[in-house]
């Protein structure tokens, strides 16, 4: 959707961005989802860290499909790869 998702650039220091799930206006679950991409780059040879801090608020089931964020990590981008769920911090 217009104004989801960003590329990142990957430095020598720790970056600090704020991701927001779900609508905070409207509870009721929805039959579909919106997908939002962040791309992290990083320069050639080098290896990117992810840590995530906190999820608030987020009810997680069935596989997180609605409210999770799903790092992917592997070569090939359709793979599924690991979820990071709520009730998992």
């Amino acid at each position: 959707p217009a104004g989801c998702g960003t590329v990142l650039t990957a430095g020598k220091t720790w970056k600090a961005k704020t991701v927001v799930l779900g609508n905070s206006t409207n509870e009721e679950v929805r039959g579909e989802y919106t997908l939002c991409n962040d791309w992290i780059k990083a320069p050639q040879g080098k290896k990117v860290q992810v840590q995530l801090s906190a999820m608030e608020g987020v009810d997680c089931h069935y596989g997180c499909w609605a409210q999770g964020i799903e790092i992917k990590m592997l070569p090939n981008k359709q793979t599924t790869n690991p979820r990071l769920k709520a009730n998992e911090m």
